[in-house]
C-alpha cells in the first residue's frame, strides 16, 4: 500500500491511526478525472434488469494537500469523474467547455492542451523557485 492510500484510510478510521499524517505537508495536488483505485465498471441485475454501474469517482481531497486542483468531466457515459470536495480550482472541462472545439472524454481529458497548461500554471504558482 503506498503512503497516499494509508494515509486515506487511516483518516477515514478504516486503519490504525500510525500518527505519520503531519509534520509533512504537499504544497500541490491534482486530479484528472480520478478514479478510486480498484474500482471497476459492472454490470448488475436490478429486478429483471441488467444495469451499467461506472467506477467511482474520487471525490476527497488528498490528505495534507495545501492546494487541490481538480478537472473532470462528466459527459462520458462509462467512466468520469467528480468534483472534490474542498478542491481550491474544481472544474467540469465541458461546463462550460473548456476547449470549445471539443468535448472532452475520459480517455482525452489528460491529452488537452487547456487542462495540462491549468494544472502547469497552478503548479508553477505554488512551488519555490530556486
Amino acid at each position: 500500500m503506498n503512503l497516499a492510500n494509508r494515509l486515506s484510510e487511516a483518516a477515514a478510521g478504516r486503519i490504525p491511526d500510525e500518527g505519520f499524517r503531519l509534520p509533512f505537508a504537499v504544497p500541490f495536488t491534482a486530479y484528472i478525472d480520478a478514479i478510486v483505485h480498484g474500482s471497476r465498471p459492472r454490470i448488475v441485475l436490478q429486478g429483471n434488469m441488467l444495469t451499467y454501474v461506472p467506477p467511482m469517482p474520487v471525490t476527497e481531497r488528498p490528505i495534507n494537500s495545501q492546494y487541490h486542483a481538480n478537472y473532470y468531466q462528466t459527459v462520458d457515459a462509462t467512466i468520469r469523474g467528480n468534483a472534490v470536495q474542498g478542491a481550491d480550482h474544481d472544474r467540469d472541462v465541458n461546463n462550460p467547455p473548456i476547449d470549445p472545439w471539443t468535448t472532452l472524454s475520459h480517455t482525452c481529458i489528460d491529452d488537452n492542451p487547456n487542462v495540462q497548461v491549468g494544472i502547469l500554471q497552478a503548479f508553477l504558482a505554488r512551488m519555490p523557485s530556486r
